[in-house]
């Protein structure tokens, strides 16, 4: 299935990184308007006919992204030599057949070695690019909002001119470096554009404004067979060769979930999270447990209690003083998974450069069962008989915005099914001083938390989010520099990079506890009116059957400040006769009453929404937003409707705020301690007595916490 791209900048809003951009110049080219048009006689440059895939790969997302966090695929092909120059490259040709798909649209493009992008643009000078069909066919394919759209059925050659391609605004400034292109990419939102096929072949490039004439190269070549695994890259849809019909898959180990189930399942585990992602600098996080004296040396699996809920690269290790047995070096080698309460195993995904990314189970408690075949020392081999502890880490150049719970370890001694498994570190009592986290850069630091019994309650209220994980970080702006490429400034994260300006910084809330407070900086003349305020990117909570939104808030300014609460209800909705696990954008409406409490005064005011809630000047204390308030953004179109929502079935999987930022420019607010409430608040006087239903009662709120 694949959604329309209207209003796409807006679904961007929740992502960890966007795609949306500018065209500037390709560094040392003079770029014209290409001369190629659908009437140009352009010689087919592969091979034709049945055979003309036999050795070609296909990437393939079969079902819809519904576990928030980072939406995006990547999926790049590798060029035969490490580098190619592009300097004098006027078209790049690849080979492709869309073998499945309702038109899916991506963004397409070539990556350097240090993953800076050049890539589609439909502000650049040629707006379109062009499908060579086998017959000879050219079909004009029109760039809008930076990608393109293929139709089942397609087979033959995408041609991109480079005039139809521009810089990628995330490269910070730094162009793509044509000397050192490594790779062909193309990338989509898995949480709109699914159940899709894409091969790809040989991939040629053209030197000549005249593509006629052109002088033809071949820089990702077919001729010898299959490619091996590593010439190709796949976040997200997975990657089959023709090969792999002949080999049988391994089939998953008959070992089911070992840890505790229910309530209890989370309790003394440790959330790892607080850190952005930061593309401009490398920013190794780590988290090592201890697990004392170990003996590994006849372990068959290793087994780890896991929630997360998006999908980053982890790299898991088993440590012996200084020498690690890793996953690192075993790509495509197989990770499984085993939900909460499961009996047998699935695969859920290959090691892929070095790291894994868990798709099955994603944002699902459940068991990560890593083979210790799909393991081995780094460098100089250790002792499996006394391992201290597990190590996972990862880049924060690369993953971020996540929260991945670490909590009972164990290890499969024998045949899958027929073994015995070992708890090495069992929670049911507190073991937090066995965890620690390190980080490359301290202002980007991981933190850990640790989960105890029951769900942290305000009375009636839930508190589903907190800031004490969160680190301060700010998006500045973006200016032109003299060469008339626009520059954006990061540091650290969770603003959204497609809006305009912003800043967040920590600070403390009424009660003493880390807050965050944020403020919108001006406009983004280059970007969304809005700015974007992530709290809970990946979200991984429920307001099933609640009533509405319950947060701490306080208006930090001297004049009123109004901000929207964005919101992903994932849920399940029938879809075609079955019931499917699907998401939607929702955010506040106008017209809606909510409810302020002020801790300070100790007045109850109700505020009509405008489309946004208001905090007068001077407020600080308690609002209530009744889900009533709340409806799908027009944009977002997934299927599921109000009826829908927070219903018994949904949990949240994004919380944001944003504010406009023009009219709220340099106006700060702090915000805390999101949940639901289950009981609409009431008035009391002296004429009407609430029965217990004022805010401060249904809280639990004391009058020294008032």
């Amino acid at each position: 299935m694949t959604r329309t791209r209207t209003k796409a900048l807006a679904v961007m809003l929740g992502a960890s990184i966007a795609i949306s951009g500018v065209c500037t110049a390709f560094p040392a080219m003079e770029m014209e308007v290409s001369a190629l048009d659908t009437t140009t006689q352009v010689t087919y440059p592969f091979a034709t006919g049945e055979n003309a895939f036999q050795y070609a790969p296909t990437f393939t997302l079969a079902e819809q992204w519904t576990a928030g966090g980072d939406v995006y695929t990547f999926s790049r092909v590798f060029f035969d030599n490490a580098t190619y120059d592009f300097t004098d490259v006027d078209y790049i040709a690849v080979q492709m057949r869309v073998d499945e798909g309702n038109f899916p649209w991506f963004t397409v493009g070539i990556t350097d070695t240090v993953g800076k992008r050049f890539m589609s643009m439909a502000s650049a000078s040629t707006p379109s690019m062009y499908f060579l069909s086998e017959n000879g066919s050219m079909r004009e394919l029109t760039i809008t909002v930076e990608s393109i759209t293929l139709e089942k059925g397609m087979c033959g050659t995408l041609i991109m001119p480079m005039t139809s391609m521009g810089q990628w605004v995330v490269n910070d400034g730094v162009n793509l470096d044509p000397t050192k292109a490594n790779g062909f990419f193309f990338t989509t939102m898995a949480d709109s554009v699914w159940n899709w096929a894409v091969t790809v072949g040989e991939i040629a490039v053209y030197k000549g404004e005249d593509i006629t004439t052109a002088t033809k190269e071949t820089i990702v070549s077919l001729s010898g067979g299959e490619r091996e695994k590593g010439k190709y890259e796949s976040i997200k849809p997975t990657l089959s060769f023709p090969s792999d019909s002949q080999t049988p898959a391994p089939e998953a180990p008959a070992i089911g979930y070992p840890f505790r189930t229910g309530e209890d399942a989370y309790v003394n585990a440790a959330e790892w999270g607080g850190f952005t992602r930061d593309v401009s600098k490398s920013n190794q996080q780590t988290v090592t447990v201890d697990l004392g004296t170990a003996d590994f040396s006849e372990a068959s699996y290793l087994i780890v209690q896991y929630k997360c809920g998006g999908s980053p690269g982890l790299q898991y290790k088993l440590m012996e003083g200084n020498n690690a047995y890793s996953v690192a070096g075993m790509n495509d080698s197989p990770i499984y998974f085993a939900a909460e309460g499961e009996t047998t195993s699935s695969k859920t995904c290959n090691i892929s450069f070095d790291h894994l990314n868990v798709f099955t189970g994603a944002g699902s408690m459940g068991a990560l069962i890593i083979p210790m075949t799909s393991m081995k020392w780094e460098g100089a081999a250790g002792d499996l008989t006394k391992i201290d502890s597990l190590v996972i880490t990862t880049n924060a150049q690369h993953n971020g915005g996540f929260d991945l719970l670490i909590g009972e370890i164990g290890m499969y001694e024998g045949e899958a099914g027929s073994g015995t498994f070992t708890k090495l570190l069992d929670l049911s009592e507190k073991q937090d001083d066995k965890f620690s986290v390190t980080s490359a850069l301290e202002e980007n630091r991981g933190k850990l938390t640790f989960l105890r019994a029951a769900r942290q309650t305000l009375g009636d209220a839930t508190v589903d989010f907190t800031a004490d994980k969160m680190v301060e970080g700010s998006f500045t702006k973006a200016e032109k520099n003299e060469n008339e490429e626009i520059i954006y400034t990061q540091t650290g994260g969770g603003i959204w990079t497609g809006g305009s300006y912003g800043k967040r910084e920590l600070t403390t809330d009424a009660y003493g506890d880390q807050a965050v407070r944020f403020t919108a900086l001006g406009s983004n003349p280059y970007g969304d009116a809005y700015t974007a305020f992530d709290l809970a990117p990946t979200g991984g909570f429920s307001w099933a059957g609640m009533k509405g939104v319950s947060f701490y808030a306080r208006n930090d300014s001297d004049v009123e400040i109004a901000f929207n609460i964005e919101v992903d209800c994932k849920t399940l909705v029938p879809v075609n006769g079955e019931e499917k696990s699907i998401s939607d954008r929702f955010n506040v409406k106008q017209g809606y009453r909510f409810w302020l409490y002020d801790i300070n005064t100790g007045k109850t005011t109700i505020y009509m929404t405008r489309p946004t809630a208001t905090l007068p000047a001077g407020f600080e204390g308690w609002v209530r937003i009744p889900f009533e308030a709340f409806n799908r953004a027009d944009w977002s179109t997934n299927g599921v409707t109000k009826e829908y929502f927070m219903d018994e079935n949904s949990t949240v999987t994004y919380l944001a705020l944003t504010v406009h930022a023009a009219t709220y420019a340099n106006l700060s607010f702090t915000v805390n301690k999101f949940g639901g409430y289950t009981t609409t608040p009431q008035f009391s006087s002296s004429f009407i007595d609430a029965g217990g239903k004022t805010i401060p009662e249904l809280m639990g709120l004391t009058q020294e916490e008032n």
